[in-house]
Formats: structure tokens, C-alpha cells, sequence
């Protein structure tokens, strides 16, 4: 799913005129989209730029938060639906470690080889 959100909506959201204020009313579409990384405190914009640095991707901008945000939400669900999936599956949640280790390093391995390969929006 994050992975199609990349290639669907960052490109679009890339794509949208930025406005000085609004939010709204602007735009081909009706609206348009700001950085959240600009002017703001409460984003995590250090980290997210050091994921896009560390993907090879640009690390500024809208397209860099966007994946950064993808790429450690995927790492969040990839952590619990190990632990899950190990308590379902051998009804223990220390056992989903190795779970959660493989999914992780499955998601890191399908973003490194995105990027790598030239096919994340930059």
C-alpha cells in the first residue's frame, strides 16, 4: 500500500503549485500542498531527511517527507505484524522477533532496491 502511495500520490502532491498561505482554493484541483516541514516544529524533518539521504533519494521537500513517512510507517508495521504473527502462529510474541526481523528486512530491501533503481518519484 505505501509503496503505491508513492508512486501515486507523491508525484501528484509534488506536482501542485505551492501557495504562500492557503491550503485551500488553489491549486488545478481545488487545493494545493505544503511542506510540512516548513515553518514547523512538530515534524520529525531532521529524521526524515536523514531516511531520504540514506535511501539516495532528495532530501528536502514534500517528495522527501512523504517517503520518509512511508518508508517508517512500513518499518512500524513490519515490527508489530511480526510480533502478530509470531503470537498466532507459534503463541509466543518474543517468537514474532524473528517474524518481524524478516518482514523488516524485506521492507528495507523493496525501498533500497526502489531507490537504487531510479524508480522512487525525487
Amino acid at each position: 500500500v505505501a509503496i503505491m502511495i508513492i508512486f501515486v500520490m507523491v508525484p501528484m502532491i509534488d506536482s501542485q503549485p505551492q501557495s504562500s498561505g492557503g491550503s485551500f482554493g488553489s491549486g488545478s484541483l481545488g487545493f494545493s500542498f505544503n511542506d510540512p516541514c516548513k515553518n514547523s516544529f512538530f515534524f520529525p524533518c531532521d529524521l526524515y531527511s536523514s531516511i531520504c539521504s540514506m535511501l539516495g533519494t532528495a532530501t528536502s521537500g514534500i517528495a522527501c517527507y512523504y517517503i520518509a513517512l512511508f518508508f517508517s510507517v512500513v518499518m512500524i508495521q513490519g515490527i508489530f505484524t511480526g510480533l502478530i504473527a509470531g503470537q498466532l502462529g507459534e503463541n509466543s510474541a518474543i517468537a514474532g522477533i524473528k517474524h518481524s526481523a524478516i518482514m523488516v528486512i524485506v521492507a528495507v530491501g523493496i525501498f533500497f532496491f526502489l531507490a537504487k533503481s531510479g524508480m522512487m518519484p525525487a
